[in-house]
């Protein structure tokens, strides 16, 4: 019972972990799937963006500078809402990324 079994593990996983190879450090350019995450995340600010900023507009050609602020509220509120509506309905997927209308069309 005290001793350990090796099963199939050619090396030990917690050695290779904090290892670093040589190829990595000679990356120029991140990983496909970091900047994959980097587009995924500029849609979803710019989703947030564009909500914020047609919210405020409205409120501002509505009812001035205090129906702006109002309106901005009522864009917070809305704002998680249609986040996890898009997510759910695949607005943030690779496929939107290759195809800008498909995203659109979802959201």
């Amino acid at each position: 019972m005290g001793s350990v079994e090796r099963v199939n593990a050619p090396f030990s996983v917690t050695q290779q972990a904090g290892q670093r190879s040589e190829a990595d450090d000679l990356l120029v350019a991140p990983s496909l799937e970091r900047r994959r995450l980097q587009c995924y995340l500029a849609l979803i600010v710019g989703d947030m963006a564009a909500v914020l900023v047609g919210f405020g507009l409205a409120g501002l050609l509505y009812d001035t500078a205090e129906g702006a602020s109002r309106s901005l509220v009522y864009a917070q509120v809305l704002l998680p809402i249609f986040l996890t509506l898009a997510l759910y309905n695949g607005s943030y997927s690779t496929l939107s990324l290759r195809e800008g209308w498909r995203g659109v069309l979802r959201a």
